[in-house]
């Protein structure tokens, strides 16, 4: 099954989030954030970099 489906099912049982799923989710919550961050910052990075050389 979905390991989202896991995670929440183990929460509302028990009501409290077992320490190993709540580092993983943090971990993606964070790997999440560090990714998009990355990928925003080098599309911009890129595009200022494309104008500059265009001569717009």
């Amino acid at each position: 099954s979905s390991p989202v489906y896991r995670v929440m099912r183990g929460w509302l049982r028990n009501g409290v989030m077992p320490t190993n799923d709540l580092l993983t989710l943090v971990g993606w919550a964070l790997a999440s954030i560090a990714i998009s961050l990355f990928l925003g910052l080098f599309f911009v990075r890129t595009g200022i970099k494309k104008l500059e050389t265009s001569g717009v």
